[in-house]
């Protein structure tokens, strides 16, 4: 549509350029101008949506690496959590008829606790990310329909 628009306004301001005459006055006259202006702007607009097109065709792999690696991450947190938890129920049959003092004592705390909080927050980046790029690919179907009335 955009594209349609620009090379609309191109052939008029082409169009009216070839007919002015000369006058006693230099330069273009005020509707020529305008309609360069608008071209210009148009070109521009139209270069801009292209460029965004172009990047859009990734955004789909991008999607699924961020999926791909949200699963790994579920995967370790699984099994570190499976596995501290099978710990936990040792410790906790070794130690039942201790007191609770030496339990505090000797309960160990899980070393791998930043480990998985550090993997909640990616997981949790990556779910905003695809949020986003998700967004951006409604956006982009706009923008290829006014560039083109394309899908």
């Amino acid at each position: 549509m955009v594209t349609l628009l620009f090379v609309i306004f191109v052939v008029i301001t082409i169009i009216i350029f070839k007919r002015e005459k000369p006058s006693d006055y230099y330069g273009p006259s005020i509707l020529l101008t305008f309609l360069g202006v608008i071209s210009i702007a148009l070109g521009l607009f139209t270069l801009i949506n292209v460029y965004n097109i172009a990047t859009s065709y990734t955004i789909d792999q991008e999607i699924e690496m961020y999926q791909s690696e949200n699963n790994k991450i579920e995967e370790n947190i699984s099994t570190s959590v499976k596995n501290y938890m099978d710990y936990e129920k040792e410790t906790f049959v070794d130690l039942k008829n201790e007191d609770a003092m030496n339990l505090v004592s000797v309960y160990p705390e899980l070393k791998s606790d930043t480990l998985i909080s550090q993997q909640i927050n990616v997981y949790i980046s990556n779910n905003n990310e695809i949020k986003r790029l998700q967004e951006r690919k409604i956006e982009f179907a706009k923008v290829r329909w006014l560039t083109y009335f394309g899908k």
